[in-house]
């Protein structure tokens, strides 16, 4: 039997990290995201950095 196939990277984000891909990828922008999940932009920008290093982005 095969070993089971490691989660894809994205599986490995919180939800508030998939919220924020989600409507960076739908071309809102850090200003709007912020402002429909209560965060700061800074908050954001961090929060992109970090899924763009551990997924190997680029957007």
């Amino acid at each position: 039997m095969a070993p089971p196939a490691p989660p894809s990277p994205e599986a490995t984000l919180s939800a508030t990290e998939r919220r924020i891909l989600d409507r960076h990828r739908g071309g809102v922008d850090e200003r709007e995201i912020a402002e429909t999940l209560f965060l700061t932009p800074r908050s954001v920008r961090a929060a992109l950095e970090s899924m763009r290093i551990r997924l190997g982005l680029a957007f």
